[in-house]
């Protein structure tokens, strides 16, 4: 038997050397080779946990499902006189997951001390090029004694030489970066809190054969590192602005946050105690996501709450969208209550945001028609008028910060003489009774879309024909209405539906049913964005291409009541007071997002008028 799974081992020794020499691109590191027998080590790095088995691991063969939790601690800080915001929020990863994991970005600010869990499929390796060191240990006496160390290159296969008839313990040990972590043979002490340390061990098989037999022997060693510390990373983003990052200081609250220790590298285990570890108060970081956001990096063997953990931001300049530089110049404090764990990442984030300033005429609405079916003022019926004045939505604290929540609209009832002055307005709101009478308006209107404002249309059953003058402008003379039936209308995959208040992709509109059907477009001439359209083709939402005229098929979309009934009222809110937008059930549809897409294109729409847009 022993015979067999030897002549085995050999067999497939051999097969494996000439599939390597097969391979022209394939990469070896090959230490000492003057013997027949090696020990090929193949590194990869941990997914997160714990390793029951060290050696013959499949390196990365499988996706692990890591775990990250995030909490939004709202801490809202106001600078320079308003114009900027500032929150705070604490997630936590295994190190070897994504730094900024799609999963942890949220299109909506989590509620205060909320927090929440997701989970996303990890499967990382070490990146190539970075250096690792294995250490043997001969096990022909105890304890094993040292026989060699080498050095190892991510993205390459390692062949270490042996001696037949023996077996050994190894370690594996990196800092995760380019540089040679050194020849230690026992110990190892990371001294500046700067660097990761990776770690892994084990124990070979007995080497089959004897020297001299003249058979050669390659025995794979597949290896997944550890990570030995808790990583605590500091994030400054300008990612929700949107920006990039010119300049940044910003400085610890105190030097002794991060400790070190001594790790023997045949148990994996710290073997002294914690002593801290001094670190300037300057902090230096690194671009990450295009120079959105911002990282500095510390690592730390104490596995404890870390008492006070601070940062003060001292100074900022981010060149926005619009490629003006803003500066952030009066210093804040940020706060987190930190407990590292061994092999975990914590990410301590700095959110920065424009607060959109809607004092006086500068960002002036009009709404016309019915007043169920627009902003009246203090309409119980009117979603939009809700969603608007909710500290929740907008103002200082809301998901999209304003100056406050005075809101300038201007509400007419009649459409006779509204729309004589379109220049004074950043929006216009067009519903139920109140399209255009006159040539005169729909002159208007074109004129104000062509020259970049911004107009919903709600109207759905036309009370003149100079309602189709506007909106065929924009659809072409070929384009016609067209009834559809039905409670709700699946909307596309357009990112025009994403936003600060949440993802309405891929759900429905839900339709204000009158006798059970609404009016849309179909026939198009003009390039248009369909946002939501029919089995038979009727689009009941679109969007000309390159005008902001958003045209709703649905006279009451944004009609609203604590208790909705069948056909009735589908803009949906949380109760009041906070009537905050949401995607849920109504009238036998799943998933409605009326007031998520609506406010969405309000917040689009501050964008760009005030100067904060992509």
């Amino acid at each position: 038997m022993y015979t067999f799974k030897l002549k085995a081992r050999h067999y497939f020794a051999y097969l494996f050397l000439i599939t390597l020499a097969s391979c022209s691109k394939e990469r070896i590191n090959i230490q000492n080779t003057n013997k027949d027998a090696q020990l090929m080590f193949i590194i990869s790095e941990q997914t997160g946990g714990s390793i029951s088995k060290t050696s013959n691991l499949r390196a990365s063969s499988s996706a692990a499902i890591t775990t990250y939790t995030q909490e939004e601690s709202e801490q809202h800080q106001f600078t320079e006189d308003g114009a900027f915001r500032i929150t705070t929020s604490l997630s936590t990863a295994p190190i070897s997951a994504p730094m900024e994991p799609k999963s942890m970005v949220s299109n909506k600010p989590l509620s205060s001390r909320m927090s929440s869990t997701q989970a996303s499929s990890s499967n990382s390796v070490l990146k190539d090029g970075t250096k690792y060191r294995v250490v043997l240990y001969d096990r022909s006496t105890t304890p094993s004694k040292f026989a060699s160390t080498s050095l190892g290159i991510a993205g390459q296969r390692l062949l270490i030489d042996v001696e037949k008839g023996k077996s050994y313990d190894w370690a594996v040990f990196s800092y995760n970066d380019e540089n040679d972590p050194g020849e230690s043979q026992d110990v190892i002490t990371p001294t500046t809190g700067l660097k990761d340390l990776l770690h892994a061990k084990g124990t070979t098989e007995v080497v089959p054969g004897y020297s001299g037999d003249e058979k050669e022997v390659v025995m794979p060693i597949n290896v997944l590192l550890q990570h030995k510390l808790a990583n605590v990373s500091v994030h400054v983003s300008v990612k929700e602005y949107p920006a990039k990052i010119i300049s940044l200081s910003a400085s610890l609250g105190r030097n002794t946050y991060f400790c070190k220790n001594t790790l023997d590298l045949k148990t994996g285990e710290f073997v002294q105690s914690n002593t801290q570890i001094p670190i300037g108060p300057a902090m230096n970081f690194v671009s990450n996501d295009g120079d959105s956001v911002m990282v500095a990096n510390y690592y730390t063997s104490k596995f404890k709450s870390i008492t006070g953990f601070s940062v003060t931001l001292n100074s900022l300049s981010i060149r926005t969208g619009a490629n003006e530089i803003k500066s952030l110049n009066s210093p804040s404090i940020h706060h987190w209550e930190m407990s590292p764990a061994q092999g975990q990442r914590n990410v301590a984030r700095i959110n920065i945001q424009p607060v959109r300033d809607i004092s006086g005429d500068k960002f002036k609405i009009l709404s016309v028609g019915s007043s169920h079916y627009s902003l009246a003022p203090n309409q119980p019926y009117s979603g939009s008028w809700h969603a608007l004045h909710s500290e929740k939505n907008f103002g200082p604290k809301g998901t999209y910060p304003t100056t406050n929540l005075k809101w300038n609209v201007d509400y007419r009832s009649s459409p006779l003489g509204a729309f004589d002055n379109l220049s004074a307005y950043k929006m216009v709101f067009i519903g139920y009774f109140g399209g255009p009478l006159t040539d005169n308006d729909v002159r208007q209107l074109i004129n104000y879309i062509e020259n970049g404002g911004t107009v919903i249309w709600s109207i759905e059953l036309p009370i003149s024909h100079f309602e189709k003058l506007v909106w065929q402008r924009f659809a072409g003379d070929q384009a016609s209405e067209k009834k559809y039936t039905g409670y709700g209308v699946p909307f596309s995959d357009s990112e025009l539906l994403n936003g600060p208040f949440g993802d309405a992709r891929n759900t429905m509109f839900g339709n204000y049913a009158m006798a059970v059907s609404g009016t849309g477009v179909s026939n198009f001439s003009e390039p248009v964005i369909e946002l939501a359209k029919t089995s038979s083709g009727v689009a009941a939402v679109w969007k000309a291409r390159d005008y902001d005229f958003y045209y709703f098929g649905s006279a009451g979309m944004q009609k609203y009541s604590s208790t909705p009934v069948l056909g009735v009222n589908p803009f949906l809110l949380t109760a009041s007071p906070d009537y905050v937008p949401k995607i849920g059930a109504w009238s036998n549809q799943e998933r409605v997002s009326n007031s998520v897409m609506l406010m969405n294109i309000v917040a689009k729409t501050m964008d760009k008028v005030l100067g904060t847009g992509k």
